[in-house]
């Protein structure tokens, strides 16, 4: 499994995204969530992975 896929996996198991598209051209990734969103546990399932991770923008 490629880098994005892990990504784009580790993300779609988290009850609180609802949509998500990772782009590593860029180093980004973009989710949707619903009300219910942890970013604590977003971020620790991707730095899980190996990778950084911030929070950009909420709202």
């Amino acid at each position: 499994m490629n880098c994005a896929a892990r990504v784009e996996q580790a993300l779609a198991s988290l009850p609180w995204v609802e949509k998500h598209e990772v782009d590593f051209g860029k180093k980004e990734a973009h989710i949707t969530v619903n009300g219910k969103f942890d970013k604590v546990a977003t971020l620790k399932a991707v730095t899980d992975l190996g990778f950084g991770a911030t929070v950009k923008k909420i709202g």
